[in-house]
Formats: structure tokens, sequence, C-alpha cells
């Protein structure tokens, strides 16, 4: 459909009214959508009805409750565990520092090891007066750095505050069909000690988390 109208005056001297024998107007013509109402409550409905929906199922369904808008991803995590014995300089380190050196406590000062002397907490010999209050038995300590206190053991680190050492000698050649017991205690070489100033060594935890997609974020 083409509407066509008077042109004004003032240009109806500049343009001539055809142009290498076609209509001016329908050259320069100016193009515009036209909005169409159609009355019909049917139609109007079903529109109304499908926009409902598409907004409902956007709003509600893929945003709200499927999280759409959230980034989901598969978390992965790791730690370690380190140990580190008491310096004379708070974190310093004896390994890669010539002026750190460990700073445990001597044994004669040490309450639980037998060592200790004259302690006056009003326990018998060879007792030392506990967290509770309660008299406890001494034993026998030694000095140990890190390396020594803490083993790992798989994923796992085990930290160690007792020593129980015995020596043993086998009782039965390993071609024998039956056998009592394997291994025989030597007499007298039974150790039980406590490794000295072990609650004053610093326990450091490293973690690190991060996602499938290798983005590792240390903690």
């Amino acid at each position: 459909r083409v509407a066509s109208g008077r042109r004004p005056a003032g240009a109806m001297g500049l343009l001539p009214e055809t142009l290498c024998g076609r209509d001016v107007d329908l050259l320069f013509r100016y193009k515009t959508p036209v909005l169409v109402s159609i009355r019909d409550r049917r139609l109007g409905i079903i529109h109304l009805v499908l926009l409902i929906a598409i907004v409902a199922y956007i709003l509600l369904y893929e945003i709200l409750y499927k999280g759409g808008y959230l980034l989901v991803v598969a978390p992965a995590g790791g730690y370690r565990f380190s140990l580190r014995v008491p310096t004379n300089e708070v974190g310093c380190d004896p390994i890669t520092d010539t002026a750190c050196f460990p700073d445990l406590a001597p044994l004669t000062a040490t309450p639980y090891c037998s060592q200790a002397v004259a302690l006056g907490d009003g326990c018998p010999s060879g007792q030392y007066k506990g967290a509770h209050g309660s008299c406890l038995e001494q034993r026998p300590c030694q000095l140990v750095d890190e390396l020594d206190v803490m083993t790992p053991e798989g994923s796992d680190t085990m930290l160690a505050t007792r020593v129980f050492q015995v020596a043993q000698s086998p009782v039965c050649a390993t071609e024998e069909t039956s056998c009592e017991s394997l291994w025989r205690n030597l007499p007298g070489s039974s150790q039980d000690t406590f490794l000295a100033d072990v609650e004053r060594f610093t326990l450091l935890i490293d973690h690190a988390a991060g996602d499938s997609s290798g983005a590792t974020e240390l903690g």
C-alpha cells in the first residue's frame, strides 16, 4: 500500500515531478511500520497467557528454581600439615636461617620428665602434678625436632608425644609350619619415653580450594 500526499509548495519548485521517467514520490518514499489492533477477545487472552507463561518459565523455573544465573562447578581441595620446633625467634626457620636455632626447654625443668629436679608440687618422687591436679607418673624424656615428632601415614599425619621401643629377636624360622610366638622381647631392652616440650611445637596447616577448571585459590 502506497500513501501519497500533496507536496509543500516550496518543494514543488525544487524537485521535478519525474526523474528518469519515474515518479519522484515513489523514488524517495518514506516507509513506516503500521500497528493493527485486532478487536478479538480470544486472540487477546491467548497472547496475554503466552506472555505470562514465558515470563513465569524464565523467572520462576530457570532463574529461581534451577539457579540459571549461577555458575556451578565441582569443588576440589587439598591440605598439608607441617610442624615447626620452638625457636629463639618467632617465625624463623632453623633450616634456612643460620641465626635461628631450636629453643627447647631443659629436661630438668620439664615436670613430666624423670630428669626434672625439685618440682615442689606436692607429688611423691617420680610423679608430677597433671593438668587436673592429680599426680601422674614421670618418664624419661628425649629432645627431638619436628622430623622425629611428625610421621606421615598415607593421607594422614601422626604426631608422636610418647615413644615405646623394645628390641626383639626371632623365635621361629620362616620356613616352620607353626609357631607360638614369632618374636621374643630382649630383657632390659624396652624404653618408654616422652618427647620433651612437644606441646610447644607449632602445627602449620596449609589448605587450597579450587574448581574443576584448574583455578586454585590458596587459603
